[in-house]
């Protein structure tokens, strides 16, 4: 027994043998023999051998027992201090994160608190259900600088604007929801006296208080009252400028009118003169004159029935020449036609003048020449752009054309000497073509300048 439970499972076997033959050889008779003489002592001696081996197998029983449930202690305890460190470092991590959390928490609320300090708009917060000041932000207490905020009401401070006020913090507060006001006037007492009318874009937001009455309402206005300022002053000279534009383009178009009496005064004058001349050419010359004054007039009466005074239609304008012209030199109308291909070209009056003048001569030309007796036949009258950023007028007919020796001699004539000058004058060239058949085929290019289509 001692040897099973001190030395193990085999040291108990070996002694249990041991004491089997000490017994079989020492106890038994006859003494000093192996053999024992009397059955009976091979019952006492198994007995003895059982006991001992049972005994060996009840401590090796026992003793892996007391091994396992020390391993499971060990394995338990071994769990608990895993499971202990596990809770260390969870509640390291938590403590951390929590650590985190406070740091960024400090952190945005100094970051807002700088932005609220820092922030052009007027921020303040009230509480309680008289709408005590809270707290405010540098630019809402230069609103009143000098005069304090915090722990006073709204009626206190803004006494004027209490009644205007009160009534939008109470709808904020019990329907707790926002209350935006645009150009909202607040009046306010100035150091001198008189009240004073202020515009703020004001927002009223309620929130979350502690229950009860513990109200909050956060406020914030941005003062627009010198904006309204300079929109009212803009607002007068805006009205003032448009009196004067007013007043601008009746006087033009007073000028125009005016300009285009006188013209029509001068037109009727060299009319009377042509008509009082006997010498043929000297009535022609004034008549051609006459001609000239009322391309001219016409212009003005164009800019003065137009919106627009300083330019005008030159399709209308060639319509109602060309056809001005037509009536003053073809008895029958039906002998020549004319066509147009003018394209809805506006144009400033320092290029109109020249384009006329150039258009009378070009067209008077073609009727006084191109059809002599009752030769009948086509006038063509062209303005389009024939160039990125250049005009091509061109005036064509199917007439007789210019023999030889006449087209040389027609180059030194007034007319076309006239529409040489105006054609530098419009920086552009003149030239004569060949037309289709035996006609007369004249043209002129120039920048477009200030010209644009018209609408």
């Amino acid at each position: 027994m001692l040897s099973a439970a001190f030395g193990g499972f085999r040291p108990g076997v070996l002694t249990t043998g041991l004491c089997f033959l000490e017994s079989l050889y020492f106890a038994t008779e006859p003494t000093a023999s192996f053999i024992p003489r009397d059955p009976r002592n091979w019952f006492g001696l198994g007995s003895l051998l059982f006991t001992g081996l049972v005994t060996c197998l009840l401590f090796e029983g026992a003793k892996r027992a007391i091994t396992d449930a020390s391993a499971r202690e060990l394995a338990d305890g071994q769990a608990r201090v895993v499971e202990a460190a596990r809770d260390i470092r969870e509640s390291q991590r938590l403590q951390q994160t929590q650590d985190q959390v406070a740091r960024e928490h400090e952190l945005r609320r100094q970051t807002l608190e700088s932005i609220i300090q820092n922030s052009p708009a007027c921020i303040a917060l009230l509480r309680g259900p008289h709408f005590t000041y809270e707290s405010v932000n540098p630019a809402y207490q230069a609103l009143i600088p000098g005069e304090p905020m915090v722990g006073r009401t709204v009626r206190e401070v803004w006494p004027e604007a209490a009644p205007l006020v009160f009534p939008l913090l109470n709808v904020v507060r019990e329907a707790q929801t926002v209350y935006p006001a645009t150009e909202a006037i607040i009046p306010r007492h100035t150091p001198q006296g008189p009240v004073e009318a202020r515009y703020f874009d004001v927002s009223f937001m309620p929130l979350p208080g502690l229950g009860g009455d513990d109200v909050q309402v956060l406020k914030v206005a941005i003062e627009v009252t010198r904006y309204k300022r300079a929109e009212e002053q803009l607002r007068a000279v805006n009205q003032e400028l448009e009196s004067a534009l007013t007043q601008r383009t009746v006087l033009l178009k007073e000028v125009h009118h005016r300009v285009k009496n006188n013209l029509a005064v001068i037109s009727s004058l060299l009319s009377m003169k042509a008509d009082a001349v006997g010498i043929t050419e000297a009535r022609e010359a004034l008549e051609e004159s006459q001609r000239r004054v009322l391309s001219i007039a016409l212009i003005h009466e164009q800019l003065y029935g137009s919106e627009n005074l300083d330019r005008i239609n030159f399709f209308e304008y060639t319509q109602q020449l060309v056809e001005q012209l037509h009536s003053s030199f073809i008895s029958e109308p039906e002998r020549i036609a004319i066509r147009l291909d003018i394209a809805p070209i506006e144009m400033g009056v320092h290029r109109a003048v020249p384009c006329a003048l150039i258009l009378n001569e070009l067209v008077s030309n073609a009727f006084k020449h191109a059809f002599p007796g009752q030769r009948r036949g086509e006038v063509l009258v062209s303005l389009r752009e024939s160039a990125p950023g250049y005009l091509e007028f061109v005036v064509e007919d199917n007439g007789i054309g210019s023999p030889p020796g006449v087209a040389e001699r027609n180059t030194r004539s007034l007319g076309l000497e006239i529409v040489s000058i105006l054609s530098r004058q419009l920086e552009g060239s003149f030239e004569r073509q060949s037309a289709t058949g035996a006609g007369t085929r004249l043209v002129l290019r120039f920048p477009v300048g200030t010209s644009r289509r018209a609408a």
